[in-house]
C-alpha cells in the first residue's frame, strides 16, 4: 500500500479545519479572534495523549504521532537506550528540542501532529509487530519539514502543515484580524508597518511571524 495520502486541495483543508472547529466548543473559534488552546483540542476533542520524550539527540525531531500501540527504543544523552510502549493516538513532543523555542513553535508542532491524527491514520496505521524501515514508515516532524510550504514536497507533511495552520488561524477570524490591523490594504504600509501588523496578528493567534506571513500569503490577503 502506498503511504502517500490522497491529494487534498487547500480549499478542502480549509473546509476540514472549519468543520472540526465548528464541532469544538460550539464553534467558538470560528467567531472569535483568539488563540486556540491546542493542548485542550488535542486531548479533549481528539482524545489524544500528549507525551514528552527525548526523540533525537541532535534536536532535529520535534514531534511524532503514534497511531497504534507502539514499542519505541529511545536513546538517552548518557548513551543508554530505553524501551517505551506508547498507546495509540499519542502525540510525542521532544521537549528538549523545543526547550529554548517560543511557545508558538510548540503550538504549531502540536497542531501539525493533531493534523496527522486527523488525516493520516488510515495511511500510517500498521500491525505494531511489523518492523518498518525509515523509507516506508511514518516520518517524524523535523526541523526540515517544519517549514515545508509546497505540495511538491512530501504530501503528508504539507497537508499536516496546512491543516495545522488552518486550525490555529481559522480563515474568517484570521481575515477579520488582518483587516483590523491592515484597514487600508497591505500596500498602504511601509516595511515597519507591515512587520508591526504581522506581529500583532501573530500575537492574536499565538503563532510565529513566519506562520503568520505564510497564512497571509495562502489566503491571498496581501494581493
Amino acid at each position: 500500500m502506498s503511504l502517500q495520502p490522497s491529494y487534498l486541495s487547500k480549499e478542502a483543508l480549509e473546509s476540514k479545519a472549519e468543520q472540526l472547529l465548528s464541532d469544538y466548543l460550539g464553534g467558538h473559534h470560528l467567531r472569535s479572534r483568539q488563540a486556540l488552546d491546542i493542548d485542550s483540542f488535542a486531548e479533549f476533542f481528539l482524545g489524544a495523549n500528549i507525551d514528552y520524550q527525548r526523540l533525537s539527540l541532535d534536536d532535529s525531531v520535534l514531534g511524532m504521532s503514534i497511531f497504534q500501540p507502539l514499542l519505541m527504543s529511545l536513546s538517552r544523552p548518557s548513551g543508554g537506550v530505553v524501551d517505551v510502549v506508547f498507546p495509540g493516538q499519542t502525540i510525542l513532543i521532544d521537549s528538549d528540542a523545543l526547550a529554548d523555542s517560543p511557545e508558538s513553535r510548540l503550538r504549531f508542532t502540536l497542531a501539525h501532529e493533531c493534523s496527522h491524527l486527523i488525516l493520516h491514520k488510515h495511511i500510517y496505521y500498521r500491525d505494531p509487530a511489523m518492523k518498518c524501515s525509515s523509507n516506508n514508515g511514518y516520518q517524524p516532524f523535523t526541523t526540515a519539514s517544519e517549514s515545508a510550504r509546497s505540495d511538491k514536497l512530501d504530501r503528508a507533511e504539507f497537508q499536516a502543515n496546512y491543516l495545522g495552520a488552518a486550525l490555529l488561524m481559522p480563515r474568517e477570524p484570521f481575515t477579520d484580524t488582518f483587516n483590523h490591523f491592515v484597514p487600508h490594504g497591505w500596500y498602504s504600509l511601509n516595511d515597519f508597518g507591515k512587520r508591526e501588523a504581522v506581529t500583532k496578528i501573530a500575537a492574536t493567534f499565538g503563532v510565529s511571524l513566519q506562520a503568520t506571513a505564510i497564512r497571509i500569503k495562502n489566503l491571498k490577503l496581501a494581493g
